[in-house]
């Protein structure tokens, strides 16, 4: 009988041997393989069974394959060796996610807690000033929460974020403006005004409220007033339209130097304001025939009867006569100030 080796120790063992007399270990038998191409019209009967004979037949021809005998030194060279490559892979493994975990938390920092932290950050200190004892501060910061076309300034966070996130203090701010405008407080009654008339789903629209204040704000001279409650006159909102009225105001508010003022005041010079003051009767005539004539006679001139009746005349009064260079004059007071409206007024002109 040949003499082969075992293929965990490498001594020699019989050629058929089922374990090695040496190490003990199982060795290959070469078996016939119970499931086979030629079976599955005998043995296999059922679709299924047929499937599973064709999965096995990879299995079984691998068994068949005879692996080449190595010696007791290149079986442990290629133990070394396969240690090596798990080291390796286990370092590589550890790397990859060590550099997984890394991006992740890289991710985690930039893009989702410093922007909560500097958002955090953001609104603590809104809301310190929110509660300062200084009143104008106070003010101040109550006017930016409920107003919200207001830009916070806090670098590299989004004011929208900031403005849902102090929702739930818009009752305090409110009331704060109110309680201080019902003290006499300027600043208070011209902003409780513009929240009246600029409403948004927290404020009900009110436009005689907005004009009530407005008009408090301006009895106080404040300026920013001033151009508000003017127009509020000019157009009739919450209040009786009284052009006379809007161009004191806007006057008043333009001499004092409020740009908007200014610039609706150059824009009033540019049109020109007449109001109507009244009316008188004056006599017309003509050679068609009128019921409602006063009296009647014959020209001999044009052969015909002439009919006198009287009509009614509206009188007007010039309240601002059209002045172009005044407009300019009032614009570029309001454009060096910076007003958008008052420099297209003036590239309108110059065009």
């Amino acid at each position: 009988m040949n003499k082969v080796y075992c293929r965990y120790c490498g001594k020699p063992i019989d050629e058929d041997a089922s374990f090695c007399t040496h190490c003990g270990k199982e060795q290959y038998v070469n078996k016939a393989s119970s499931w086979s191409v030629g079976e599955l019209g005998s043995r296999s009967k059922t679709i299924g069974l047929k499937l599973l004979a064709l999965i096995r037949i990879p299995f079984d021809y691998a068994k068949t394959i005879k692996m080449p005998r190595m010696s007791a030194e290149k079986v442990a060279l290629w133990r070394k060796r396969l240690k090596l490559a798990g080291k390796v892979l286990l370092a590589l493994s550890i790397v990859a996610l060590l550099v997984a975990a890394g991006a992740w938390g890289y991710s985690y920092y930039y893009d989702e807690y410093l922007p909560e932290k500097r958002l955090d950050e953001a609104c603590k200190d809104i809301l310190y000033k929110l509660h300062s004892n200084q009143d104008s501060i106070r003010l101040q910061y109550s006017k930016k929460i409920l107003l919200n076309d207001e830009k916070w300034g806090y670098d590299n966070v989004d004011d929208r974020d900031l403005r849902i996130r102090l929702m739930s203090y818009r009752d305090e701010a409110f009331r704060y403006i109110e309680n201080e405008a019902y003290n006499n407080n300027a600043s208070a009654q011209y902003t409780l005004g513009t929240l009246y008339f600029f409403a948004d789903n927290y404020v009900r629209q009110d436009t005689t409220k907005a004009v009530y204040w407005w008009n408090e704000a301006v009895k106080q001279e404040y300026i920013p007033a001033y151009n508000n409650l003017g127009l509020a006159y000019e157009e009739g909102l919450g209040v009786e339209k009284n052009m006379r009225k809007a161009v004191d105001i806007l006057k008043m508010g333009a001499e004092k130097g409020e740009p908007y003022a200014q610039a609706n005041y150059g824009r009033m010079y540019r049109d020109g304001v007449t109001i109507k003051v009244g009316s008188h009767k004056e006599t017309r005539t003509t050679h068609n025939y009128m019921s409602d004539r006063i009296r009647e006679y014959w020209d001999n001139t044009r052969e015909q009867t002439m009919y006198v009746y009287m009509v009614d005349v509206d009188d007007y009064e010039v309240l601002i006569p059209q002045d172009i260079e005044q407009a300019k004059y009032w614009w570029q007071k309001a454009a060096a100030q910076g007003n958008e409206y008052a420099k297209e007024f003036l590239q309108k002109v110059y065009e």
